[in-house]
């Protein structure tokens, strides 16, 4: 929007002078009155108005120079529309104007895009008919006369290396066998010949190789880089999986790969290369375009959807939002039409054809011996040969052409860890380039060929369509779940090995409250003119603990890491590295907790190695649950409670203790109500040494407080804050008592509620959930299964690590009453059902708390699938809801998307990703469900919602791992939070339509949050340094965040020098925050409403104050940035500025110390 500069700056001066002077007669309504002969008082008043118009003038011109700049920096009508999209905040003076209504966005229907793949997808029959050379197509045909001398084919041919960072083999041993002789050769044979090109796409390969190499392949590199010879794409530590990670390693991933490639070789990446995740989310193409890339590559797409898009010419698409209203986050994106982006897939449609321009597989190489499957093999180009073999491959390049709308083309020439020889790159190089020649030496074959990167390959498609992108269609969705021959389809991935996925899950957590912490306590030291060089060391220590972490968790979101489809020692070497991420997370976190807290900071000696808290439970091995860490209470203990979050947490948390009369005091040493609860060592038998003590907690945003935790000098009987737990079980054995504990035993159950001041939950005889109601409105059946599905039989294609191809429905996993214990464990803060079925062990849990806790219900599930052949399990929420063939999953933690049941698809193809949420609804309830580990889910019946959870798989299904997945940890735990809400009557939100977006409500963004960053728990440890001399409360935030903004993360940036240690940067704090996209047709149960909060139902639109979140941390100076924090984007501003987030957007800020 154009501002016309002079209005709005008198405007503003107008309504700024007359505040003041509203301001200050309001101040003195007696001025004409007891005190009108006070003239010193008043000449007082006047000169501090005097300075107050003076102070305004100051903030005038300030806006006026952000306004010049952002008039400087509006893109003009002849720029690229796609180009320079930036997606701005609002930045606002005080007496700025408001955002619009938060509620108002959801209602508003999405930007209509060309192609909506949910309406491709009710279109499309899904067979497969048998389309010749190209299988899964058609017969190609091509009119020679429209190729002309003005009108070229323009043939870009892109050598590229695919190198996964573990697979087959772990990520060093790659290195060491293959990519370290492939980076090697790429510098010097790239170079040999100025026509030369290459793509690189995995940084953690390129760190390794430039750590061991010498100063003057590293400049030849960088001259490669610079003078566009090789490119960079993506720029990603690694080419992340897109189905089972979570945006906040997503963006991790990127940033840490892009800080390295802005330090090393001065580079930023602009378009991006996803040849090999197995399936495609637009969250992905959302998180590029906001890190400042132009434009996309991608490949694994369902075979059939291909072929409808290749019908089209729609293979290559602006890539919209779902949630986009003005068409500010179109990513122009190219898709791959063929099967794999192997040669023989590559120069056109016919394989066999293309995989004799693989000149790799000559025979002649003196390689490892790589065949033709088509038994053709290819020749060397020679002066007799050429014209003939030229001819061959320029059909194959029409043919290819006519998929798209112009007569540029895109060529791929790479495979898995090729030209890892010298005598590679030439056979390819020297082959291709004599066939270039030709081609472009016959003026009547109207072709220009030539090796290119992605870059040239772009640039010359917005040159041939004279810049107007606006021709290619706009396409909103995603591009799950994949197949690629048949109905194979790649949705057993999404559950694989999930007891790592969790773990990716957990470290996350822990990093982003190490870097949060961090951040603080390195603006914190900042106060003072210069760092002590002591604190300078000790947080440079801690800094290679930080990059460590995120080195290893960027590692894991590998489309072979997180997707479980690994080798079995892979995955355990992933493991070790995630576990010691965790481990110096958690070193970082009680370091800085110390330092906070600690009332003598300048006179404070930080030792990196002295453990002042334990935090947390025990990662003591990679391939177990952690050990519940036990507070042996002798003495008082304290315990210091850290909320990452940035807004106020109220919680019930639960303790192990080794005594069970216990007190509890706050932070205002005022006594609190506890509840002790037995700990069972097996399913019948108690602990006499053990206890769980639960209490509620108050932290303040990106706060600590402490609570101290003594015996009681007295009975039990005499301990009025203590409360016993409840204990019955269903079983046929005798269980003893334990002390305080009396336990009821019975040999049948009858139906039983649990219930709260928000909720009440009603089970059935067997222990299962059959019921919930909601704020005493009507009860909503939900009842849980678990169910089982084998595999098919015979020769049959059989389940694996990436496919999912059971031999029927689900079955009702049964039990007998024997085999199915129960026990109740109820209390006045925390009760408990605990169910004993075969294959899982199920666990309900109700809190008694008027925080978020307190409005939904946590489910955990310990699967163990030990001696099992060929099984998958999951359960199964069966409910009164009519909610039809939809439901609703997230992409990426980012956005929920609508899903359907299609009835052209089988079983298999119904499944989806669920990395972090899933809900249904109807017309007056929503069922959500929150998973703290992504899993496959689907709604195979109206009113239904199933989720995987465990899969043992005896055999290899043929892509490529070679092996079953028969390393399940048991148990595996699964962890969800379920939470059933009632509309507000007549409230449309973003229900019905069939719309595409959707949007969780704020309690169930705050639920998922509570799952997937707990609050941390330090127990004081050090005996040498009193926690005693320690402050009780760390406060930073003058104010929360609000409601709908979550902050990602508060990154400080590492300075990476050659051959030396890393240090955290005395410059840049990246602070990264999105603003939740939230339905309001659901009342924001417990949340504790800030001063932002009008009433209910009303947020703060998106409103942030740096100054009110950071009142004593951090610079003045604020910048925005690209996602990553490679570019600048916009007006620097002051940090008293509020500043506007735009619904569902992320934001990056960067932060001075």
């Amino acid at each position: 929007m154009r501002i016309r500069k002079t209005s709005l700056l008198f405007g503003l001066s107008c309504l700024i002078v007359f505040g003041c002077i509203v301001l200050l007669l309001g101040k003195n309504k007696n001025l004409a009155g007891d005190d009108q002969n006070d003239v010193d008082d008043l000449e007082k008043k006047v000169k501090k108005l005097e300075q107050d118009l003076k102070r305004n003038y100051e903030i005038v011109q300030k806006i006026g120079k952000s306004v010049s700049d952002l008039l400087k920096d509006s893109p003009t009508q002849d720029e690229d529309p796609l180009k320079d999209k930036i997606i701005q905040p609002v930045l606002k003076n005080l007496v700025g104007s408001s955002a619009a209504n938060d509620c108002s966005f959801v209602e508003k229907l999405p930007l209509e895009p060309n192609v909506q793949m949910l309406h491709v997808y009710s279109k499309l029959k899904f067979d497969n008919p048998d389309g010749g050379v190209w299988k899964q197509g058609w017969d190609i045909q091509y009119d020679e006369s429209q190729f002309s001398a003005q009108n070229k084919l323009k043939v870009f041919v892109v050598p590229h290396s695919h190198n996964d960072p573990g697979w087959i083999k772990t990520f060093q041993k790659y290195y060491e066998d293959q990519t370290r002789h492939i980076l090697n050769n790429m510098v010097r044979k790239v170079g040999e010949k100025d026509n030369r090109k290459f793509i690189w796409a995995e940084i953690s390969y390129l760190d390794f190789w430039w750590k061991e190499s010498d100063q003057e392949s590293r400049d030849k590199l960088k001259q490669l880089v610079d003078n566009g010879q090789i490119e960079i794409v993506t720029g990603g530590w690694v080419m992340n999986d897109e189905a089972n990670t979570h945006y906040y390693a997503m963006i991790e991933q990127l940033t840490t790969g892009h800080e390295w490639l802005k330090q090393k070789l001065g580079f930023s990446p602009t378009n991006g290369w996803a040849i090999d995740p197995f399936g495609m989310s637009s969250s992905m193409a959302y998180l590029l375009k906001r890190s400042g890339l132009e434009n996309m590559v991608i490949q694994r797409v369902h075979y059939a959807i291909k072929k409808a898009m290749s019908a089209k010419k729609n293979l290559e698409f602006r890539w919209r939002q779902n949630w986009d209203r003005d068409g500010q986050t179109d990513m122009l994106c190219h898709m791959m039409p063929f099967y794999s982006y192997d040669v023989p897939h590559t120069c056109g449609p016919d394989p066999k054809i293309c995989c004799q321009f693989d000149f790799r597989r000559l025979s002649s190489s003196g390689q490892s011996p790589i065949h033709c499957p088509w038994k053709v093999p290819p020749q060397p180009i020679t002066n007799v040969n050429v014209e003939k073999r030229a001819s061959l491959l320029l059909d194959q390049y029409r043919k290819k052409s006519t998929l798209y709308k112009t007569n540029v083309l895109l060529v791929q020439l790479g495979d898995d860890f090729r030209y890892d020889t010298a005598a590679e790159f030439d056979q390819q190089f020297i082959n291709y380039q004599k066939l270039f020649d030709y081609m472009n030496s016959r003026s009547d074959w109207f072709v220009e060929a030539q090796f290119g990167t992605l870059k040239d390959y772009f640039d010359s498609l917005r040159a041939n369509v004279a810049q107007s992108v606006e021709s290619f269609p706009s396409l909103s969705g995603d591009f799950f779940t994949y197949a690629d021959i048949d109905d194979h389809y790649w949705s057993g991935y999404y559950t694989s090995r999930p007891f790592y996925k969790q773990l990716d899950r957990v470290l996350e957590s822990y990093l982003r409250s190490a870097e949060i912490i961090y951040s603080m306590t390195w603006s914190h030291l900042h106060r003072q003119s210069t760092v002590p060089e002591r604190f300078r060391s000790w947080m440079s220590r801690m800094m290679a603990l930080l990059s460590e972490a995120r080195r290893h968790l960027s590692l894991f979101q590998h489309h072979d890491g997180i997707t479980g489809t690994e080798k079995d020692h892979v995955v355990q070497d992933y493991a070790k590295m995630m576990q010691t991420a965790i481990q110096g997370s958690q070193t970082i976190i009680q370091q800085c907790a110390h330092f906070l807290l600690h009332p003598a900071q300048a006179n404070l000696e930080p030792q990196l190695n002295t453990r002042h808290f334990l935090v947390d439970d025990e990662y003591s091995k990679p391939n177990e649950l952690p050990r519940k860490s036990l507070i042996r209470l002798q003495d008082a203990k304290r315990v210091v409670f850290y909320n990452s979050l940035a807004s106020e947490r109220v919680q019930v948390v639960t303790l192990r203790i080794s005594e069970y009369n216990v007190e509890v005091m706050n932070e205002k040493s005022e006594p609190i109500k506890v509840q002790v609860s037995p700990v069972f060592i097996t399913s019948h038998q108690l602990s006499p040494e053990e206890f769980d003590i639960s209490f509620v907690i108050s932290v303040s945003p990106l706060g600590m407080s402490t609570y101290t935790i003594r015996k009681f000098v007295g009975t039990t009987q005499e301990n009025t804050n203590l409360n016993v737990a409840r204990v019955v079980v269903r079983d046929f054995r005798s269980i003893d008592s334990v002390a305080p504990f009396t336990v009821d035993v019975k040999d049948r159950l009858d139906a039983f509620t649990l219930e709260n001041s928000n909720l009440k939950a009603s089970f059935d005889s067997n222990g299962l959930l059959s019921a919930i109601s909601h704020g005493g409105r009507e009860t909503a059946s939900v009842s849980i299964q678990f169910v089982h599905y084998g595999t098919r039989r015979g020769n049959e294609p059989k389940s694996g690590a990436y496919l999912f191809l059971p031999d029927g429905p689900g079955r009702v996993v049964e039990s007998s009453a024997e085999e199915n214990g129960v026990r109740i464990v109820e209390g006045s803060i925390r009760s408990q059902v605990v169910v004993t079925l075969p294959l899982v062990v199920h666990q309900v849990t109700l809190h008694r708390s008027p925080g978020i806790d307190g409005v939904h219900l946590d489910i955990d599930n310990l699967v163990n699938l030990s001696g099992q052949t060929n099984l998958e399990v999951a359960m199964r929420l069966v409910t009164n809801l009519d909610s039809g063939t939809a439901f609703y999953s997230d992409l990426n933690g980012l956005q929920m998307t609508r899903r359907e049941k299609w009835e052209q698809l089988p079983l298999q193809a119904q499944f989806y990703p669920m990395p972090a949420m899933a809900y249904i609804e109807d017309s007056a309830t929503r069922i959500t469900l929150a998973t703290k580990q992504p899993l496959g889910v689907a709604s195979l019946s109206s009113g239904q919602l199933e989720v995987m959870l465990d899969r043992r798989l005896n055999q290899d299904d043929n892509r490529g791992v070679g092996q079953g997945v028969l390393d399940n940890v048991i148990p595996t735990l699964n962890s969800f939070r379920l939470l059933v809400e009632p509309r507000i009557a007549s409230c449309k939100g973003s229900h019905g339509g069939r719309r595409p977006d959707g949007y969780p409500s704020l309690s169930a963004h705050r639920s998922l949050h509570g799952l997937l960053y707990p609050v941390h728990q330090l127990v004081a440890d050090n005996q040498d340094d009193s926690p005693e001399k320690l402050h009780d409360n760390f406060k930073p935030a003058l104010s929360p965040s609000g409601s709908d903004i979550h902050v990602v993360n508060l990154r400080t940036g590492t300075q990476l020098p050659d051959d030396q240690a890393v240090e955290p940067s005395s410059s840049s704090v990246s602070l990264v925050l999105h603003r939740l996209g939230f339905d309001c047709c659901f009342p924001p149960s417990g949340l504790v409403v800030s001063n932002n909060l009008a009433d209910n139902n009303n947020n703060n639109e998106g409103e942030f104050s740096l100054d009110r979140l950071f009142p004593d941390y951090f610079g003045n100076r604020v910048r925005s940035m690209s996602l990553t924090s490679l570019q600048h984007q916009g007006p620097d501003i002051e940090k008293s500025f509020t500043i506007a987030l735009r619904p569902m957007e992320i934001y990056t800020f960067e932060l001075q110390p």
